[in-house]
């Protein structure tokens, strides 16, 4: 896999990356200039990569012992959330607890301040930013057992409190909008929305 672009309107798509190795776009930088992504480029694991959408040139974002992951930039473009992880975690075992889980961590990109979000021993998953950047929410089921759901935490780390409420399906690949008002998510092979202050999700109704 390489990275494209095209037009939000539609037309014909743009290689911006051209490696022997699979890379995964991940996220947007504020105002459009990159995009974040994550690749295995000359390193053993998958670490994350900017690629300026102009120049097409790419730098590095991370280099860790572990793996990289899903990743998101804050508002303002000076931090960025990512999952951290071992060789043999995926996010297709949710329920996985040891010592490869996925946990959240933000980087400030100004002076490589490192922060730990999240230290629970199972799976946290796909962090987003809140519209003002001062937490992170995410797909877990740290409090809901068994049943992974939106959980919002201080971007510093702290206390984690839910978004959503489901009792059986697990939430996967969710999205925040650009204002971080709402969250798209994946329940059971449906679409569905949710304000991030939380209430009551809305099945989105898609007709083919």
């Amino acid at each position: 896999y390489d990275v494209y672009v095209i037009p939000a309107t539609g037309g014909t798509p743009r290689q911006l990356t051209y490696h022997s190795i699979n890379e995964y776009p991940q996220d947007w930088s504020p105002y459009g200039s990159k995009i974040l992504f994550y690749s295995q480029r000359g390193t053993d694991g998958w670490q994350l990569y900017t690629i300026d959408v102009k120049t097409q040139v790419v730098k590095t974002m991370t280099s860790d012992t572990e793996f990289i992951r899903y990743a998101s930039f804050s508002p303002d473009g000076k931090s960025i959330a990512y999952d951290r992880c071992g060789a043999i975690a995926t996010w297709w075992r949710p329920l996985y607890k040891g010592s490869a889980n996925y946990d959240i961590f933000t980087k400030n990109l100004e002076t490589g301040k490192l922060t730990r979000v999240t230290d629970y021993e199972g799976q946290d998953l796909w962090p987003m930013y809140s519209g003002d950047g001062s937490k992170v929410f995410y797909s877990s089921d740290r409090l809901t057992p068994g049943v992974p759901n939106i959980i919002v935490s201080p971007a510093g780390g702290g206390k984690p409190s839910l978004v959503t409420k489901h009792s059986s399906e697990g939430v996967r690949w969710p999205s925040i909008s650009r204002d971080g008002s709402t969250i798209v998510y994946v329940l059971n092979g449906d679409l569905y929305t949710v304000k991030s202050t939380g209430g009551a999700s809305t099945k989105v109704s898609i007709l083919a």
